[in-house]
């Protein structure tokens, strides 16, 4: 198990999984374009294939994750929680204080996870996601 940058060469498949997985992607220009911004931290958890990826942008000391995934077939095997804890501790080097997350409602897997690691429901939006409430959710760097 690798957890890596992600690169170039990345984007066609972490766009076909964002769509199977999320139902929308953020776009190959627009994850091609964040590649190269310091303000941004893009990374992927492989182990002869891609596994899943996280994306996220940092807004002074404050981060938002813009997409993360965990293929279907790896979901409930720790990958999720190894790449979520990578990404937290650059985070905590960075002295980022805090990241924020929307999540569907109904995506108890993902919650469970987040729960796990600290973070703490501060919102729920209402059909934030299309006939789907999102939970907003919060994790700080104490």
């Amino acid at each position: 198990m690798l957890i890596s940058k992600v690169v170039k060469e990345d984007i066609d498949e972490i766009i076909n999984e964002e769509k199977k997985l999320l139902s929308s992607s953020l776009g190959y220009d627009f994850i091609l374009q964040d590649l190269d911004n310091e303000n941004a931290l893009y990374y992927k958890i492989t182990e002869e294939e891609l596994i899943g990826y996280i994306g996220i942008r940092l807004l002074g000391d404050k981060a938002e994750v813009l997409n993360f995934f965990i293929k279907e077939q790896f979901q409930k095997k720790g990958y999720g929680t190894k790449l979520l804890k990578h990404v937290l501790e650059i985070l905590i080097k960075r002295k980022i204080k805090s990241l924020i997350l929307e999540v569907e409602k109904d995506n108890n897997k993902a919650i469970k996870l987040y729960e796990k690691l600290g973070f703490k429901k501060i919102l729920v939006k209402k059909n934030y996601y299309v006939n789907k409430d999102a939970i907003i959710y919060l994790w700080e760097n104490e």
